[in-house]
């Protein structure tokens, strides 16, 4: 795959942490533990973040010696005292090699900072790049006028023309000759003269759309609208014109694809409903991730037989929404992902229907699993206890028939 999931889920987390970072406060000292390297590590203290103080770690070594007052460098990850500069990564924080202290400055996202000397990326010094004209691409990628240096790679990149390189947009990039994803050359011809990025790692030329750097083939790149993204990175649905897509990568070979929909699902009422379920104002869909090449992955429509604009969720004992269970004006429903359908459950009494955990769930007179009635099973003596049936103070399991079968032990 271009860009590796573990990379994607770092972009996605950094994204997050720029937004969660701001106006907040570490107060804290730094310890030098005994070891080898004679790491520097961190104890946190407290943050504070607008009005709120919260504790978030403890000490990370029983060894103490020489604590440090430490200071915050704006919202990044860089610390200073008076002895030098630091980064915190993790649990483990690293004094910078021979930086300037007077003169260091945190750069683009908290992770690059640099002094009058030399570039720096989440504390480590990147040797081959002169500070003066250094711009930062994307996370990871820093160029001076002569070379252009992957900082997670710790590579020089050979195959670009550095003096015409520029960011069209997100990770995508473009020189004299080529044009790039996440510094990877784009496989297909791109006609660089039109090549724009759109949104949510999507571009597009006069001719082609591009997904993750791959062309998306059998999708016009024009009237593109990104619809939303699902919850299996980084599968997503699209709108070309008049046409919704499912766009997605499959596991086994790392490759996109996409597939028309049959029908359109709802911008603004689109969302998880569980793991593979979602849900929009008009229906249920349930996404079959399979491997199968020429099957590909799926959304499917449920059948269904409540009524959405009437819904209302329902919540297990522990307090947490039922992936399982849901009502709406006038009945209860078992939402059977196995058959894609949402069931009915007959004669449930509506008012007194609650879900004990998980595939279980209970009236005044039945008990119920995967939305069908236990025979002969009065709901007063009925418990889930750490994951097994306790009836009657005895232990039970489920035959095909819905009958409990006392379990037998020595």
């Amino acid at each position: 795959m271009v860009m590796k999931r573990k990379k994607l889920l770092k972009i996605l987390g950094l994204l997050i942490l720029v937004g969660n970072v701001t106006n907040a406060e570490y107060s804290g000292k730094f310890v030098k533990t005994y070891s080898k390297t004679s790491d520097y590590k961190m104890k946190i203290t407290s943050v504070k973040s607008g009005k709120s103080k919260r504790n978030v770690s403890k000490m990370l070594s029983d060894q103490e010696i020489d604590l440090k007052l430490i200071e915050k460098i704006g919202d990044s990850n860089y610390f200073r005292n008076k002895n030098g500069i630091y980064y915190k990564t993790g649990e483990k924080v690293l004094e910078l090699d021979g930086v300037d202290k007077d003169s260091f400055e945190v750069m683009k996202f908290g992770n690059y900072g640099k002094d009058k000397n030399n570039i720096y990326y989440e504390g480590e010094k990147i040797e081959k790049i002169d500070p003066k004209n250094a711009k930062i691409f994307g996370s990871h990628f820093v160029k001076d006028e002569k070379i252009v240096f992957d900082a997670d790679e710790k590579k020089e990149l050979k195959d670009v023309d550095t003096k015409t390189l520029k960011s069209v947009g997100d990770y995508y990039f473009k020189d004299k000759n080529n044009a790039y994803f996440d510094m990877k050359k784009i496989d297909e011809k791109v006609d660089l003269e039109t090549f724009v990025y759109l949104d949510f790692f999507y571009a597009k030329d006069k001719n082609n759309l591009y997904f993750y750097g791959q062309k998306v083939k059998g999708v016009s790149p024009n009237n593109f609208e990104f619809w939303t993204s699902l919850s299996s990175v980084p599968d997503n649905i699209i709108k070309s014109g008049n046409d919704f897509y499912l766009v997605y990568e499959n596991n086994s070979n790392e490759k996109i694809y996409a597939k028309k929909m049959d029908f359109p699902i709802d911008k603004d009422t689109f969302e998880s409903f569980s793991m593979r379920v979602y849900k929009d104002k008009n229906n249920f869909y349930y996404y079959d991730e399979t491997d199968d090449i020429k099957k590909g992955k799926t959304l499917i429509k449920f059948k269904n037989e409540a009524d959405i604009k009437t819904l209302k969720f329902l919540k297990e004992k522990n307090g947490e929404k039922s992936d399982e269970y849901i009502k709406d004006e006038k009945n209860v429903y078992y939402v059977d992902e196995e058959n894609v359908e949402i069931k009915k459950i007959e004669n449930a009494d509506y008012k007194t229907f609650q879900v004990i955990e998980y595939l279980y769930a209970k009236d005044k007179n039945n008990v119920y699993y995967q939305g069908k009635r236990l025979n002969n099973v009065n709901p007063n003596y009925f418990k889930i206890v750490d994951n097994e049936i306790k009836y009657n103070n005895e232990f039970y399991k489920i035959d095909d028939n819905m009958n409990l079968i006392k379990i037998e032990r020595e």
